[in-house]
């Protein structure tokens, strides 16, 4: 009888472990299929001259292409700031005349805290119109209390992520932002 129980709790744990596996497996599979899409969806843009999602069931679309060459910053923004949208990549918001970028620490904006004030930041869209941007400063905010330069009446682009870069647990008080200026 003892062995039985032995069994089938060892078939029980192997199914356990096969199912979280499964698990595991399909968000590697998601991290590394989205940006393909993505990309693949800003591409289709370009030649369709319209918004394309990255697939069917998406919330976003891309918007930008931005690149931060001095630190290796190569990502594609989706236009509408939602966490879903957020889970595949930085996100864009509108306010007035700015910019507003929101990206996670430790994976789409993980370089943030290497741009230093001079740095370029190049943004394109899918039809081919791109900007240049120059980073004027960047600080530390509580999340209760962030601003956009100039009340968001000044053309500028601001990158927000979570501060610090290497705390342990996510969902901390504290942002980092860069503020830059049109070129």
């Amino acid at each position: 009888m003892k062995r039985w129980l032995y069994g089938a709790a060892a078939g029980a744990l192997a199914l356990v472990a096969l199912v979280e596996g499964g698990r595991a497996g399909l968000i590697a599979a998601k991290a590394f299929a989205a940006p393909v899409l993505i990309e693949a969806a800003f591409e289709r843009s370009a030649e369709t001259g319209k918004p394309e999602k990255p697939w069917p069931w998406a919330d976003a679309t891309p918007r930008w292409h931005l690149t931060a060459p001095a630190v290796g910053l190569d990502r594609f923004v989706l236009e509408g700031a939602t966490m879903r949208a957020l889970a595949f990549g930085p996100v864009h918001q509108r306010m007035g005349a700015a910019h507003l970028v929101f990206g996670h620490r430790d994976t789409h904006f993980a370089a943030l805290g290497r741009l230093i004030e001079g740095d370029r930041i190049v943004t394109a869209e899918p039809g081919g119109h791109t900007r240049e941007w120059r980073v004027e400063r960047h600080w530390v905010a509580n999340e209760d209390a962030l601003y956009v330069p100039g009340g968001g009446d000044e053309a500028g682009l601001l990158l927000v992520t979570c501060f610090p870069f290497d705390a342990i647990t996510a969902g901390g008080k504290g942002r980092y932002l860069v503020w830059a200026v049109p070129k």
